[in-house]
């Protein structure tokens, strides 16, 4: 998941919108050779449904989906549930963060092997007309240590984010993440969790909802705060 969505990442860096436009192929859920120029690339697992959603956020303003319609490939054949899965996904991107008005927060600190993180943050600010918020951004956490083990229900997934993801005051508080081998926490000021129709749809990720110019904070042990997201080789010392 990482490597294809760094790689993403770094075109629009390269080359921002509307240079690069992104239109990413997508094979179905089920469609697991582990090669790595496939997606999914880690087999049949909820990773899948957090690929698509950060590919959007990063700009992804359409997807090319792949699937065998009468046959077999490596061994698999798409059933219908990876074509609703899809497209619950899809749905969710459109009440989350919408069409319209709508930038990628730009994240320089592309870090593509060995990842410095134990999660995947990305944002996307959004305007008028938007279904979630009139103005501000949209942050969606995905831990990457599993939280639960691959093939695992999804309300234990949703369960540990749970712990993980928790409102405080007026602000929300992610726990128990590391980056550079520091543990850590992130602080979203003026935000609050998004509560989607059908959570177990993308159950290793959660949405928050940050309100006007409202900042976010990368707190580790032993260090000062950092802003998110963070310049390039900020944890480097």
């Amino acid at each position: 998941m990482m490597l294809h969505l760094n790689s993403a990442r770094a075109a629009s860096l390269a080359f921002p919108p509307p240079t690069t436009v992104l239109r990413p192929w997508l094979a179905f859920k089920s469609f697991s050779p582990r090669l790595p120029d496939f997606l999914p690339d880690s087999g049949p697992v909820h990773y899948y449904q957090e690929e698509v959603i950060h590919a959007a956020i990063t700009g992804a303003d359409l997807f090319f989906y792949w699937f065998s319609w009468d046959d077999y490939a490596y061994g698999t054949r798409a059933l219908m549930s990876d074509h609703q899965v899809l497209s619950d996904v899809l749905h969710e991107l459109d009440s989350v963060i919408g069409c319209a008005s709508r930038q990628w927060v730009v994240d320089e600190d592309v870090m593509i092997a060995p990842h410095p993180a134990s999660f995947y943050l990305s944002g996307v600010r959004v305007g008028p007309p938007h279904p979630a918020a009139a103005t501000g951004t949209i942050w969606r956490f995905t831990p990457l240590l599993p939280v639960g083990h691959p093939g695992e229900d999804a309300d234990h997934a949703l369960s540990a984010l749970r712990e993980m993801a928790q409102a405080k005051g007026d602000d929300v508080v992610v726990s128990n993440v590391s980056h550079g081998g520091l543990p850590c926490g992130l602080r979203f000021r003026q935000s609050a969790l998004v509560r989607v129709a059908n959570a177990s749809t993308a159950p290793y990720g959660v949405w928050i909802s940050a309100t006007g110019n409202a900042t976010v904070s990368l707190e580790c042990t032993g260090q000062p705060a950092l802003p998110w997201p963070l310049q390039r080789g900020s944890m480097q010392n």
